[in-house]
């Protein structure tokens, strides 16, 4: 049977199924609800091609009529079919869940390099967002914060005599009208991984890297890091280690969404890409850890000298519980309580004073074991040459380690408090023409662009020119003939930064489409060049 005659029955028995449905919403309505859960589920089996087919094709006459729900679907859809053919197939070292609220503690950055929202730079914890990363000595922070509508983006913010720059979008590439969150900077200032579910992608949270032009200092387009590293589910946090071993990154593809499931895989900094079907795409992207323990050392969790400590630091951890454990019976000052009680008493706590010396007992036979085991490694490094830093092991082994017995041990870092940043006053722009949404929208006269620098938001461009419903509340709206296209501009912004802070503002209203455009002078040109001049004068 072929794929259109399979999709044929499978259409069929879904029509007999609203049969069921109680009378009130319109067969086409139940269809379409029932058809868009349907291809969600082929979506996550990566079965792109029939997801297509069962969405339909999009009327392109009714325009902005279609059902935006339908669009998303078909685009996610479309997206995931192209990106099948890039696939990669990692290694993967290890793989542990955590709760969404901290899991971003268990990757190996700094100690207190996370900063709880809401702090300074983000006034507002979000669904997925929970901290900010600004680990103590930097110079340079990017970070997720919402916006005026709610929309987050990735603002970046440099310290320039102990104060710091007023935060500014980077650029429209790396700006949609959805969400983007955890941007992670590389050591080298010149790579930034993030998650978006506004870009280019298959639906939720999706992982993008960039790169820095080292000649104009400004970010590139944002590339989708393909599967298996981004999925129909959510997936964000995407890091390098230091060491250069491993890279790591969250999903919520094998768990519900108040937790995550942090993937350790082996770097790989030339990946080999290519088509698979829809069976070994999601068998490679359920991301199955290789039972091969040669290939793990756990220096990314823990080291000291390039000599894996974790044994070490396990080991005292437990030593540390178990002593705990003891002291937390209080054998002693039940004894205690027992020769001062009154003889109707002693008899309950004799009873407790019997059951606590057993377990006391057991705990300090696992301890006799736990603390010759520690010995043990002790005497190993010595014999090796290894100097210990006890002072820093103890600290170590006072954190929460997990999955040391697996793969890979993940240890939980430490909350920064809230951090104070000092910003510097922002921009104030010249008392230009801007815009705003209102009930209905209107066409301004004549254009004329002042001298200097001048950036404009362009919202449409077409072979018709617009009228003012299409305008959905955009006001003034400078149109033009150009080129045989109709093009409706907004605004005049001297700064770059402040157009890019309005350009959501229009996005959002269904110009999915709008982007920047430049002048110098009245005349157009590339938003590298009047960046540049910018910059300069």
């Amino acid at each position: 049977m072929n794929l259109l005659t399979g999709i044929g029955i499978f259409a069929t028995a879904l029509l007999s199924v609203q049969v069921g449905h109680a009378a009130g919403a319109s067969p086409e309505s139940l269809l379409q609800s029932d058809s868009l859960s349907i291809a969600d589920s082929l979506c996550r089996s990566y079965e792109f091609e029939k997801a297509l087919v069962l969405l339909g094709v999009p009327d392109l006459d009714a325009g902005h009529d279609n059902d935006p729900a339908l669009d998303s679907a078909r685009t996610a859809a479309s997206n995931g079919l192209n990106m099948r053919s890039f696939v990669h197939e990692p290694v993967v070292v290890a793989r542990e869940r955590f709760s969404l609220d901290d899991f971003f503690l268990f990757y190996p950055f700094a100690d207190r390099s996370w900063i709880p929202t809401p702090n300074a730079l983000d006034g507002r914890s979000g669904s997925f967002s929970k901290a900010s990363y600004a680990p103590a000595g930097s110079t340079e922070i990017y970070f997720s914060a919402p916006d005026g509508d709610g929309v987050r983006n990735i603002y970046r913010t440099e310290c320039r005599d102990s104060a710091w720059t007023p935060p500014s979008l980077i650029n429209e590439a790396l700006t949609s009208d959805r969400d983007e969150i955890y941007p992670v900077i590389s050591p080298d200032g010149n790579t930034l991984w993030f998650a978006s579910d506004g870009l280019y992608g298959v639906g939720g949270y999706d992982l993008y890297v960039t790169h820095r032009n080292p000649a104009s200092g400004d970010w590139g387009v944002p590339e989708n890091m393909g599967f298996p590293y981004s999925s129909p589910a959510d997936d964000f946090l995407f890091m390098n280690t230091d060491d250069g071993k491993y890279s790591m990154f969250a999903s919520n593809r094998d768990c519900s969404k108040d937790s995550v499931v942090v993937y350790v895989l082996e770097y790989d900094g030339f990946p080999v890409r290519k088509p698979m079907t829809p069976e070994e795409t999601a068998s490679v992207a359920a991301l199955i850890p290789v039972d091969d323990m040669t290939r793990m050392d756990n220096t990314s969790a823990v080291s000291a000298g390039g000599v894996d400590t974790t044994p070490y630091i396990v080991a005292m951890a437990s030593v540390r519980s178990l002593r705990d454990s003891i002291a937390s019976l209080g054998v002693e000052e039940l004894r205690k309580e027992y020769a001062e009680a009154s003889e109707a008493e002693r008899e309950a706590l004799s009873e407790r004073i019997l059951l606590a010396e057993v377990r006391q007992g057991d705990f300090e036979d696992q301890l006799a074991l736990a603390s010759a085991e520690l010995q043990k490694i002790e005497r190993e490094f010595l014999f090796s040459g290894v100097v210990l830093d006890q002072a820093k092991l103890s600290a170590q082994a006072d954190r929460e380690v997990v999955g040391a017995s697996s793969n890979y041990a993940f240890t939980r870092n430490s909350l920064s408090g809230s951090r104070p940043f000092s910003f510097l006053p922002a921009y104030v722009a010249p008392d230009e023409a801007t815009f705003e949404i209102m009930p209905e929208g209107s066409f301004a006269g004549h254009l004329f662009l002042p001298d200097g620098i001048v950036y404009q938001i362009r919202a449409y461009a077409g072979e018709n020119p617009a009228g003012v419903r299409d305008l959905k509340g955009l006001s003034p709206v400078y149109q033009t003939l150009e080129n045989g296209q109709y093009v409706g501009r907004v605004g005049i912004y001297r700064s770059y930064s402040e157009c890019l802070a309005h350009l959501n503002s229009v996005r959002k209203l269904g110009f999915r489409e709008a982007a920047i455009d430049a002048y110098i002078d009245g005349l157009p040109v590339s938003i590298g060049t009047a960046r540049s001049a910018e910059k300069s004068r």
